[in-house]
């Protein structure tokens, strides 16, 4: 496969994030352009080179906005079910609370949302995160714990920092990135059972 084909993007500039204002500026760039003038004016080559202009300034906005949707909908995936997250939360409370508290923003050891957490974990990927909770924690006793409950306590963590739930179950190979699925200001975890 061409190298170019799986070029990873970078994620669109914030111009491409506000779609109804894009569109705007391309009609009012197309309306501009294509305004009568006489026939036979010398404005009339002026006119050809803004027609061609705005057609390429729309055919390079078309595409910035493609890769921009293309780019949100595959990062936005959700990789665990909401039963997972619950139970995340369950067992997050018998063994994580104690130390990281009950709304995750750390104590004795780091905050697990947030911007530290974000800071820490949001260029790995989840199955790095599941590795070494499996292998550190609870602390002192790394493996105690069922791989069912450490999957779990990995889903309500995700959920804590803005990551949605969906249909796909949470596996501890997953392989998206952390920082491409939480939020940037995470949603308040909820500490109800």
């Amino acid at each position: 496969m061409a190298s170019w084909l799986t070029y990873d993007f970078p994620k669109p500039c914030c111009c491409f994030v506000n779609a109804p204002t894009l569109l705007i500026c391309i009609a009012t760039m197309l309306v501009i352009a294509t305004e009568p003038l006489n026939q036979g004016s010398e404005m009339e080559p002026l006119r050809r080179g803004r027609v061609r202009l705005s057609v390429i300034a729309s055919i390079v906005t078309a595409f910035g906005l493609w890769i921009g949707s293309a780019r949100a909908e595959s990062t936005n995936a959700s990789v665990f079910t909401r039963e997972q997250a619950d139970a995340g939360r369950q067992s997050y409370t018998l063994y994580c609370a104690s130390c990281h508290k009950v709304d995750l923003s750390g104590g004795p050891a780091p905050a697990l949302s947030g911007q530290t957490f974000s800071t820490d974990w949001g260029k790995h990927k989840v199955a790095d995160l599941y590795t070494y909770i499996k292998v550190m924690m609870p602390l002192c006793d790394g493996g105690s714990l069922a791989n069912a409950e450490y999957v779990d306590i990995l889903a309500f963590i995700l959920s804590a920092n803005g990551a949605g739930a969906g249909p796909q179950e949470l596996t501890p190979s997953a392989g998206v990135t952390i920082g491409d699925i939480i939020a940037k200001k995470p949603a308040e975890p909820s500490t109800n059972p």
